[in-house]
């Protein structure tokens, strides 16, 4: 079945627009946009980002200000402060589209293309084609108020000669605002800034120091994959952390670790011993692995038990 989805996907045209907003393509290489990359795809450029900046500062107070480079894990950490507080603005900028209660609507077209008719979609059809097709449905169908079906696209496929059948073509209208509401009233928060992310990578995220300050990301991927009772599941997940305030707790964790092993444990000429730093590294780090592997199992198992709240 994973193969089968696999194949259906690279003969299957996506589109999404966001009422409002300027016409944005959609992204499946996240190479162009290296700070989409970074939040959304994985964190391991992240934690290179950090180490790197961290070994220039120290590399720095060591040859400028060597009497105070003591300082270095202090200021560091006070840098990282500074991330986690402005994170939703620093998020925000990686955001295809900002939703809001006057445009609160994605649009998803999915239009799966017959292997007789386009074997090779990504070759077919290049990206400056894609986005041609997409401003051309948005202009003479979405932007007179009109249904997207195969009678509206038909016109506007066949200039490209693709022959629209109605059991391959689906579309939806997904009000995110109103999805994000309704979560926000039952954790009794205010509706934080919701920004969208136009990737086929199904993801979603929140970020804030708290609740009032809070940011959550979805990414279109996602909207296309799960229903809007599973949407809410992801939601009530991501505003958990919101309600937690898991962004400082988790940076009030590492920095007081950090400062541990920097100014206590390696004064002690054992944690030089590769073995015993290996065992110190492994018990400090396995709680976040073990997680990562408890949260694997759940996405595996699907959305069965929807009730979130629990």
């Amino acid at each position: 079945m994973q193969l089968f989805e696999e194949e259906v996907k690279k003969t299957t045209l996506y589109f999404a627009w966001r009422e409002g907003e300027k016409i944005v393509p959609e992204a499946t290489n996240r190479g162009e946009k290296s700070l989409q990359r970074i939040f959304l795809e994985t964190q391991v450029m992240l934690f290179i980002l950090v180490s790197v900046l961290g070994l220039f500062v120290y590399t720095y107070m060591l040859a400028f200000f060597p009497d105070i480079v003591w300082m270095t894990p202090l200021i560091l950490v006070g840098s990282q402060l500074l991330l986690v507080i402005f994170s939703p603005e620093i998020i925000a900028r990686a955001a295809d589209w900002h939703i809001t209660k006057e445009n609160p609507t994605i649009h998803i077209l999915k239009y799966i293309l017959p292997v007789k008719e386009n074997p090779a979609a990504s070759i077919t059809y290049t990206r400056e084609q894609l986005l041609q097709i997409k401003k051309e449905i948005f202009e003479e169908i979405l932007a007179k108020g009109e249904e997207i079906d195969c009678e509206s696209a038909s016109r506007i496929f066949a200039k490209y000669g693709i022959m629209c059948q109605s059991d391959s073509l689906s579309s939806t209208k997904v009000n995110i605002y109103e999805l994000v509401k309704k979560t926000a009233d039952k954790f009794g928060f205010p509706v934080p800034r919701i920004i969208v992310s136009n990737t086929m990578l199904p993801n979603a995220a929140a970020s804030g120091p708290s609740p009032n300050r809070g940011l959550v990301l979805l990414t279109t991927g996602m909207l296309v994959k799960l229903e809007e009772e599973e949407i809410e599941s992801v939601l009530g997940h991501e505003f958990g952390h919101l309600r937690g305030r898991d962004p400082l707790w988790l940076y009030g964790l590492t920095s007081a670790e950090f400062l541990f092993r920097f100014y206590l444990l390696f004064t002690f000429s054992f944690m030089l011993n590769p073995f015993l730093f290996l065992i110190y590294f492994w018990i400090s780090h396995g709680h976040d692995i073990l997680h990562c592997e408890i949260l694997r199992s759940k996405i595996r198992s699907g959305f069965g038990n929807r009730n979130w709240q629990t």
